[in-house]
């Protein structure tokens, strides 16, 4: 597994020097981006090509979350291809080696100049060096229906939010929730759907389940669904 070591930096925690879930989301995002341009997989190579992967599924396992000044090794691994989809694993582990977080992150291949979704060709497959040889899909939690809405917020999309894809950055999307969250250390697992992108300019609503307890959210643009997110 491709690895490297953070300090947990203050600007990345809350008030209780806890790390920020939209903070997780970058490191797992950081350590990725490390390892595909170690690969020679990285941006410039699929740009060339007209390809980027695009963000399916995250699902989160939480055992403990780190705090400000904490070292941690965050690493993943490209772990296999299945007909259009790539999957990947990931993990945090504390300065003595004990886990903190796993995760899995499933993507698919789009052209960008057609936005068709392309299955990748065998030459791309084998930049990755994948652990699984044999087409293999990690399993993934389904998400929760959700019936009834509430209105959380509604907000503009901002320069800051934007990735180099033009897009909004996966992260910024739990950002856009944390705030409603209460105790995020309590928090042990968080599953993450796309289905939409969203751009600089964008007004989104943040929606919430009405279910009491019930920690699933809704990011839509007008009646177009573009992320679904649960906490539990």
């Amino acid at each position: 597994m491709y690895s490297k070591k953070y300090e947990i930096s203050e600007k990345d925690c809350n008030e209780n020097s806890i790390l920020l879930v939209s903070s997780l989301f970058n490191y797992l995002q950081m350590i990725m981006s490390s390892n595909v341009n170690y690969l020679g997989a990285g941006s410039d190579y699929h740009h060339k090509r007209n390809l980027a992967w695009v963000f399916v599924d995250y699902e989160v396992n939480i055992t403990k979350l780190p705090r400000k000044g904490d070292i941690v090794n965050v690493g993943t691994i490209p772990y296999s291809f299945k007909r259009f989809y790539a999957f990947r694993k990931y993990e945090i582990k504390d300065n003595f080696g004990n886990i903190l977080v796993i995760a899995t992150g499933k993507f698919v291949l789009i052209n960008f100049l057609t936005k068709e979704i392309v299955s990748p060709s065998n030459e791309v497959i084998e930049q990755f060096k994948m652990q699984e040889k044999e087409p293999v899909a990690l399993k993934m939690t389904k998400q929760h229906k959700v019936d009834e809405l509430r209105l959380v917020k509604e907000l503009i999309v901002s320069e800051k939010d934007i990735d180099e894809n033009n897009h909004v950055n996966n992260a910024v999307y739990l950002q856009y929730v944390e705030e409603d969250l209460q105790d995020i250390e309590q928090i042990k697992d968080i599953r993450v759907t796309y289905k939409k992108e969203a751009v600089q300019g964008d007004i989104l609503q943040v929606y919430k389940s009405v279910v009491p307890d019930s920690n699933i959210y809704i990011i839509k643009r007008k009646e177009e669904v573009l992320t679904q997110i649960y906490f539990a």
